[in-house]
């Protein structure tokens, strides 16, 4: 399979956000094949560099002397840290769509599933840029720890806001099961965590 190229996440990153302002048109940004739809997993390798910013941000939180309770350590070493996070990020990359497969009858998605997961998977650039960026100002010590966190959850709200967005612009289904959708990514994304979690501890 082809890796994914510049142009095409730029064309990603301006569809999603076509898509959030509910302009029309926003679909003609994405390859919405069955090869674009296998495509879009490999997106992940875009993706990867601005979620291990927003890691790094993280760990360097945990001796940071400006928090309180920063004392906190990574009691397994970094390697193994590293490749079990990596695990997550690859594992919350195929639960969603694998789950969603299995319900899409039952929501009666079938025909806007492929469509769904491709622009739900190239959304993701947009979705982790903004933390990223004040992650990389954090690391480079240009924003106080303080402010990162007071963003950080307004960020995360908008993140899920984007999804319900994302979710009716492509498959038009209802408002409720719209935020069932948006839930199980969220759920699904926080047991995953707290089961790696549960191997560093």
């Amino acid at each position: 399979m082809q890796l994914p190229s510049l142009r095409e996440a730029q064309l990603a990153i301006i569809g999603s956000w076509r898509i959030f302002l509910g302009k029309p048109g926003a679909l003609a940004f994405f390859d919405l094949s069955l090869k674009g739809f296998w495509r879009s997993f490999a997106a992940i390798i875009m993706v990867a560099p601005l979620y291990y910013i927003s890691l790094q941000s993280g760990i360097k939180m945990l001796s940071d002397p400006n928090l309180a309770g920063s004392s906190t350590q990574i009691t397994a070493d970094f390697s193994s840290f590293y490749a079990l996070q990596t695990l997550v990020l690859v594992l919350d990359w195929i639960a969603y769509p694998l789950v969603l497969a299995l319900l899409a009858g039952s929501l009666n998605i079938q025909k806007a599933y492929f469509a769904y997961i491709a622009t739900y998977n190239w959304s993701t650039l947009l979705l982790l840029l903004p933390h990223a960026a004040l992650s990389l100002l954090y690391l480079l010590g240009l924003l106080p720890a303080m402010v990162l966190i007071m963003l950080s959850l307004p960020i995360v709200g908008w993140s899920l806001y984007f999804r319900y967005i994302l979710t009716r612009y492509v498959t038009g289904i209802a408002i409720g099961p719209a935020l069932g959708l948006v839930a199980l990514g969220f759920l699904l994304s926080l047991f995953i965590d707290a089961g790696i979690d549960k191997l560093l501890s």
